[in-house]
């Protein structure tokens, strides 16, 4: 049977999700209706599959969105699988947080809050897939790079954006923030990556390498327009990209009854903005960054607890390595700490979740309990506190006035 002859079949869901603040002051964060069709046609050696997605949130300007999340084609060979179009690639395994799973773009419109499903940004890229008896080795490749989305300046989730540039006298010039320049379409700004994959000794694991362009992007400024002894009016700003790689091993693997599972990856040379009121010095690359080591990595442990449930723990470090003090606004050590702890009730009809993401080295985070039940077969609800607290600089605390609760209905068909 081919994919011309083949029956389409349907799924998708209609929900609405509303979010109010939790404050002195009350009011509406979120009143978003969204519309998700997914289409998916098989023959016998191909599957197509389109994602569709309608998305209307009455608070934000130029609402609705008309969304193709993901486009692909799937090719079947013997020991080789080809997926062509766009799609999403997912190379970690830990909750809560990105470690190496940084192929797709993130969309943090509305911070890490959205389902993990949407929060992936689905891009165009060949994915092949090569069997082996003992191993598979997955290579892909990105021909164009995608950035990461965030919310606008002045939204509830926009992320913080310094308006001035304080000179080393004590004067205050404003900054004028221009549009990011992003790699030209051509075929050496491609990025590409290998993820070879196993089983040994009772572990499943994964090396990986990402040839890519970094999520964080860089800052410059229009130095020639600087002049400290009569400060301009403005200051143009605009953000880049810059190319690295990315060395990574995954692994999970039963301990008596519970699973520990880690994810580390390394990238040898890590661009950072440096403060502009320093002297340069001979590590700076192209006035205004520097490259250094930089490793992020997770340890965790899953364990099953009564009545149906799972407790999970990780443990995340992120360090720059030979660590220099003219970084701008970069600890040389980040670490974190998750929990999360879930389960089904009354034959898998209620379920609970609880997730709390805590940034020990600025004592801040997020605390995000979710409840839901199964009102029908083709009908839910989910009900949800969102606690946000910590430093308003910090990754978090830059939203400590955006705790919520939220109420989600959703019909599935």
């Amino acid at each position: 049977m081919t994919l011309l002859t083949a029956q389409p079949q349907f799924d998708g869901y209609l929900q609405n999700w509303t979010a109010i603040r939790a404050d002195e002051d009350p009011d509406y964060m979120m009143l978003r209706n969204r519309f998700r069709l997914n289409t998916t046609i098989s023959g016998d050696w191909t599957r197509g599959y389109a994602s569709f997605d309608v998305s209307d949130d009455l608070l934000i300007e130029g609402s609705p969105e008309m969304t193709l999340r993901e486009l692909f084609l799937d090719i079947y060979f013997d020991k080789v699988d080809l997926r062509i179009g766009k799609q999403q690639v997912v190379w970690g395994k830990a909750d809560g947080v990105f470690i190496n799973d940084i192929v797709n773009p993130l969309d943090l419109r509305y911070f890490l809050l959205q389902d993990f499903e949407d929060i992936r940004i689905g891009i165009p890229m060949v994915k092949a897939s090569v069997y082996t008896e003992t191993l598979v080795l997955e290579a892909i490749w990105i021909p164009k790079f995608e950035p990461w989305r965030f919310a606008e300046q002045g939204s509830d989730w926009a992320f913080y954006q310094p308006q001035a540039f304080i000179t080393p006298t004590g004067v205050e010039i404003p900054l004028a923030w221009g549009k990011s320049e992003e790699p030209p379409s051509k075929l050496q700004n491609s990025e590409y990556g290998l993820k070879l994959s196993g089983f040994a000794f009772g572990t499943d694991y994964s090396f990986l390498f990402l040839q890519s362009y970094q999520d964080r992007y860089l800052v410059s400024m229009d130095i020639d327009t600087l002049n400290l002894e009569d400060p301009p009016v403005k200051i143009k700003v605009y953000s880049y990209f810059r190319r690295v790689n990315m060395f990574g091993l995954n692994f999970s693997k039963p301990v008596l009854g519970a699973v520990f599972r880690g994810e580390f990856g390394y990238f040898p040379d890590y661009y950072f903005n440096v403060d502009p009121k320093v002297t340069f010095s001979t590590i700076v690359f192209d006035d205004n960054t520097c490259m250094l080591g930089y490793f992020q990595g997770m340890l965790a442990l899953d364990i099953s607890g009564p009545w149906g449930s799972t407790i999970s723990t990780q443990y995340i470090r992120k360090q720059i390595l030979d660590y220099v003090d003219t970084i701008q606004k970069a600890n040389e050590v980040e670490e974190w700490m998750t929990l999360m702890i879930s389960g089904t009730f009354w034959n898998e009809t209620a379920s609970a979740r609880w997730l709390m993401l805590y940034d020990t080295t600025e004592e801040s985070g997020l605390s995000r309990m979710i409840f839901g039940y199964e009102i029908a077969d083709n009908v839910s609800a989910e009900f949800g506190v969102d606690l946000i607290w910590g430093n308003e600089e910090n990754i978090f605390g830059q939203f400590d006035s955006n705790d919520n609760v939220y109420f989600k209905l959703m019909y599935s068909f």
